[in-house]
């Protein structure tokens, strides 16, 4: 006689009708974790003998607010990867050790960057990872002899291609705003920046490049008076110091970078004015770095030899929303005012820059 052993079948602690309700949450809910990640990757591939440290900077933001990133990713063998935090999109620079930036590209959250080269020369470096950053690359990459040849005027012109030929695509807008230089080119590059379509000359779109000298003047209207600045001074352990502008005779600040030009001449400039006019207490005298490393701001300043002076030093370079506001476009940039904060000068002409403040101690 034959035994059949009766198995029950797997039952389901849950309702049917709870499963059903159940079930589909669970799998959004999995989905939007995986679609949470809040950061992206970079993947560096060069030449097998290749050690290195690839220096990355970038501005790190979301609805609360934002901050500069600045990292270094090694490189041993040829390869080095790195994730980086990640909530609204952000152009990331690759820096040399003069705090300039090489070569850029653009990452938004979840995106896996790889960065490729058979040379260890960033510009020669492909990008892939959204269609940005391969627009972006195979812009740099087919106009590698006017970017070498640090010729703005070839340079422009390479840009200037790019920006007519694509003036809806926001890749456009990022290398006129990333790497035309408009001081030999001003007037063209306001009639570049007009060809391109509103969607893609968002304020949102500017934001990402976060330096002022990129800022259209119809984006960024310059204050007209010299406001109360916020930096770090030599005297200064915490960044909380205040500059106010004079309250009697002129003001004169110079905006500088460790690694500009003729940069000793400059501070010469304002060790004579500072000789000239001793009293501090009836005019301003400043000069203050851009530098993010707070080492180049601080190295040159024994061998200045300037007394009664205020040394400032503001971490986020151009990207300080006051900076901007100042309408500081490069350096060396100087901004002179009068007794009354109003701005009488504002440009890179250091001898037009001494004859104001002249003019503004004699009133």
């Amino acid at each position: 006689m034959l035994r059949f052993f009766y198995s029950p079948p797997f039952r389901n602690p849950l309702p049917r009708r709870l499963s059903v309700l159940i079930f589909p949450w669970l799998v959004i809910l999995l989905f939007l974790g995986a679609c949470a990640s809040k950061h992206f990757s970079v993947e560096i591939s060069l030449p097998g003998n290749t050690d290195t440290a690839v220096r990355l900077l970038f501005y790190a933001s979301d609805k609360k607010g934002g901050r500069l990133m600045e990292t270094v990713v090694p490189v041993h063998g040829g390869k080095g990867s790195a994730q980086f935090p990640a909530v609204n999109p952000a152009v990331v620079y690759v820096m040399t050790s003069a705090n300039t930036p090489v070569i850029a590209f653009y990452a938004e959250r979840g995106d896996k960057m790889e960065i490729t080269s058979d040379s260890s020369d960033p510009l020669s470096w492909r990008v892939r990872g959204n269609s940005i950053s391969e627009k972006w690359s195979e812009w740099r990459l087919a106009n590698l002899d006017a970017l070498r040849s640090g010729d703005a005027k070839k340079i422009n012109a390479a840009v200037a291609s790019y920006v007519k030929a694509h003036p809806d695509e926001k890749t456009a807008t990022l290398i006129l705003l990333t790497s035309y230089d408009r001081r030999v080119g001003e007037k063209e590059f306001s009639e570049l920046w007009d060809t391109l379509s509103d969607k893609v000359r968002t304020p949102e779109t500017i934001d990402l490049i976060a330096r002022a000298d990129m800022v259209s003047a119809d984006l960024a209207s310059a204050s007209s008076s010299l406001p109360e600045i916020t930096l770090r001074t030599v005297a200064a352990k915490e960044y909380a110091d205040t500059l106010r502008p004079a309250a009697q005779g002129a003001s004169i600040i110079l905006f500088w970078h460790n690694s500009m030009q003729h940069r000793k001449e400059m501070m010469r400039r304002l060790r004579t004015l500072a000789s000239e006019y001793p009293d501090s207490a009836g005019r301003l005298i400043a000069d203050i770095c851009l530098d993010y490393d707070s080492v180049a701001w601080r190295m040159p300043l024994p061998s200045d030899s300037l007394k009664h002076t205020v040394r400032g030093w503001i971490p986020k370079g151009e990207a300080d929303l006051q900076v901007m506001d100042m309408g500081v476009k490069r350096t060396p940039w100087w901004i002179v005012a009068d007794g009354k904060g109003k701005i009488i000068y504002r440009g890179d002409d250091a001898e037009e820059a001494e004859k104001k403040f002249r003019s503004g101690m004699k009133k």
